[in-house]
């Protein structure tokens, strides 16, 4: 695991993502937890109510969020009355507090997992990413957005080629351990995941620095390959955009794990 440190909750109209919510996933301080098996959802298109922010949220990640608009208190109530699902998705246009916001059409469906007693400055709730969805059509009726939405399936049937997995899996490693150098946690370790489909997602989750647009496009990419081609390419850019800060670490901080030759 990496190494955990503090983080402070979201806080924007009703969220904004904390800073590496989605690697580093703390336990949370809850007052009472939402006690039931993770039952799958078993429609394939369903509406639903769709909260805009300023982050990519990918199936399997977490994420806190302070919630304090009367809008989006009235979608958690009305969440909570039915299956404890809303939709994220990243902000094409618009604001994420208090204002018009115009969501990108890939999304990811999140279950609540946790909710803490309310503070003054909103109600602290903690959510998982469940899968993918595709918004239809928008319904802008109630003070909150919501939508028409197309579950996607990803028990994938075509199995992507097993070179670009294991290249997956080495592009994931050395990334990881390049942001492990960067923290000068030397002995920690991050296991990476050998199934396709869990590793197209981590590789996103854990590349939570990179440019959002770079992050959506691997959450919108169609099927498994492309996905996975995706996630290598980011993973590429961004190891190499770490290596020269790692390289220039003075004495006595890291040590440089890149030859100058």
């Amino acid at each position: 695991m990496l190494e955990r440190r503090a983080k402070p909750h979201s806080t924007a109209g009703c969220a904004m993502p904390c800073p590496e919510a989605e690697i580093l996933a703390l336990p949370v301080p809850t007052l009472y937890r939402l006690h039931g098996g993770a039952d799958k959802l078993s429609l394939m298109s369903r509406h639903l109510p769709i909260f805009p922010l300023n982050t990519v949220l990918f199936p399997g990640a977490t994420l806190e969020l302070r919630i304090f608009e009367p809008r989006y208190k009235q979608m958690l109530k009305e969440c909570m009355d039915a299956d404890r699902r809303f939709g994220v998705a990243l902000i094409k246009r618009g604001q994420e507090v208090g204002g018009y916001a115009e969501p990108h059409n890939i999304g990811t469906v999140v279950r609540i997992e946790g909710i803490e007693a309310p503070t003054r400055t909103g109600l602290p709730i903690e959510v998982v990413g469940e899968r993918r969805f595709k918004i239809v059509s928008l319904d802008r009726s109630k003070p909150y957005l919501s939508a028409e939405v197309e579950m996607f399936d990803d028990t994938e049937s075509n199995t992507p080629p097993s070179d670009l997995v294991r290249y997956g899996r080495l592009a994931a490693r050395h990334f990881v351990g390049l942001l492990l150098s960067a923290r000068g946690a030397y002995s920690a370790g991050m296991t990476v995941p050998a199934d396709p489909v869990t590793l197209s997602y981590f590789m996103g989750i854990v590349a939570a620095d990179a440019p959002l647009r770079a992050r959506q496009r691997i959450l919108e990419a169609d099927g498994l390959a492309l996905r996975l081609q995706a996630g290598i390419a980011l993973l590429e850019e961004e190891s190499e955009r770490m290596k020269p800060a790692i390289m220039r670490a003075g004495p006595g901080q890291q040590e440089s794990r890149f030859s100058t030759n």
